[in-house]
């Protein structure tokens, strides 16, 4: 099922371009909203606060506007990573901003063996290392 207030965190520009095209396309009218480094202050702020209250149900970042911008993105529920972070402090950034108190709360990565320096830089070596050896699609890290 579909959450609605999900951060979706896309590192590159080019992948930001391809999903924003895939939720266009997608006909279902999902209430969505980006963000990227071109943003203007004005966007900005109006989808900061569409997000926060609720009027848009996907939020598409890239990486590079958090790198120069900072903000914090307030009332998200979940947050799904395209792929893994380059600057693997975003992780935990990212997922610090999911609203306390809320119960169902959720961050999910996707990655694939690609992604293997970045995974090794946000868990270490020997974590990383038993993820993609294993047998396991999916994985949960407390």
């Amino acid at each position: 099922s579909l959450q609605s207030r999900t951060i979706l965190f896309v590192p590159s520009y080019y992948d930001f371009v391809r999903v924003k095209a895939l939720f266009k396309s997608d006909g279902t009218g999902m209430r969505y909203a980006t963000l990227s480094e071109y943003s203007t202050g004005a966007d900005i702020t109006r989808v900061r606060a569409r997000f926060f209250e609720g009027l848009v149900d996907f939020l598409i970042t890239t990486e590079r506007f958090y790198f120069y911008h900072r903000y914090k993105l307030r009332g998200a529920r979940a947050v799904v990573f395209y792929s893994i972070p380059a600057h693997t402090q975003y992780y935990s950034d990212y997922v610090n901003m999911l609203s306390e108190g809320d119960e169902s709360l959720s961050s999910t990565a996707l990655f694939s063996l690609l992604d293997q320096h970045s995974m090794v830089r946000l868990l270490g070596s020997a974590r990383a290392r038993a993820m993609f050896r294993g047998k396991q699609h999916t994985f949960a890290l407390a």
